[in-house]
């Protein structure tokens, strides 16, 4: 939880010094769709923005929609609003006016909330028992890479990029019933994960 709260405060704190510069104004309205995997999870992503550019840097801020996984889920809205995601963008030169090349640099900040409704069998009354499960993930996550922006017409373009980064992850459970079941080996108790990721991305947007 701690390195969660860090997080949104280094991202909003660097998102103020890059105001403090001249900021121009807002150049793009936009959404992507990432795909991130670590250590056996799958993690697909929807990601609206707006960005900031001043100069050959350019800032993308915006909501992180979790709408698909491998791990939980089982919540009864999905898409979901699970955090925010803020991206940096460096254009060395613009080859041509239709594409531009660029590196980037996402850090993805989420809080997940997955319940589960499940059966198991209670060991004091010899029988199977209903109980409910819930599990909240904090997760970091950032990546360094490169990316492809093609313009399609006066204001609208494709783009299009790929990169590798890491994970921090902190998971806690706990049980929801009123009358939690005693299961043999059922352990919810959290753990911290760390690891490396890599990610694909792609979205369309529109200049003005």
């Amino acid at each position: 939880m701690k390195n969660f709260v860090c997080s949104i405060l280094l991202l909003l704190f660097s998102f103020t010094l890059y105001g403090q510069k001249s900021l121009e104004k807002a150049k793009e309205l936009g959404i992507t769709t990432s795909f991130s995997i670590y250590n056996y999870t799958f993690r697909g992503l929807i990601n609206p923005y707006l960005t900031w550019q001043k100069g050959k840097t350019n800032l993308l801020l915006g909501p992180t929609l979790l709408v698909a996984s491998n791990n939980g889920l089982n919540t009864a809205k999905s898409p979901k609003l699970t955090g925010i995601r803020s991206s940096f963008r460096y254009i060395p030169a613009a080859v041509a006016r239709r594409f531009v090349f660029h590196l980037a640099s996402d850090l993805i900040v989420q809080r997940i909330v997955d319940r589960w409704d499940a059966n198991a069998y209670d060991e004091r009354i010899g029988n199977f028992a209903d109980f409910r499960y819930q599990n909240i993930e904090y997760l970091i996550e950032h990546y360094l890479g490169y990316g492809f922006k093609l313009n399609v017409g006066r204001r609208w373009y494709l783009i299009k990029g790929v990169g590798i980064g890491y994970y921090l992850s902190k998971l806690k459970g706990n049980e929801l019933s009123a009358n939690a079941p005693e299961v043999e080996n059922f352990d919810y108790r959290g753990y911290s994960d760390f690891g490396f990721s890599w990610q694909i991305k792609m979205g369309a947007g529109l200049s003005f």
